[in-house]
């Protein structure tokens, strides 16, 4: 299957639902391994890069609402609840 290259192979959202499935079920390991080399390496590594992406803008967009409640603690106002 592989040595055809299936475009499906190449999609992120599959491989997402892949993983539910086997997380889901109980299969062997041979099983698991078969299946997800099965994929293109460049999905897993567009997966892990796209979440490493969207951590760094959630630590961001935290530190900067953090800063803003220390400058208004400096300031001597009281912090929105």
């Amino acid at each position: 299957m592989k040595s055809k290259k299936v475009p499906g192979f190449s999609r992120p959202s599959i491989f997402h639902k892949v993983m539910q499935i086997l997380e889901a079920h109980h299969f062997r390991l041979p099983a698991c391994r078969f299946v997800l080399d099965l994929f293109d390496k460049r999905v897993l590594q567009q997966i892990v890069l796209e979440e490493e992406d969207e951590q760094e803008d959630d630590e961001s967009s935290e530190s900067d609402s953090d800063s803003e409640v220390e400058h208004t603690e400096l300031n001597g106002a009281k912090a929105p609840s």
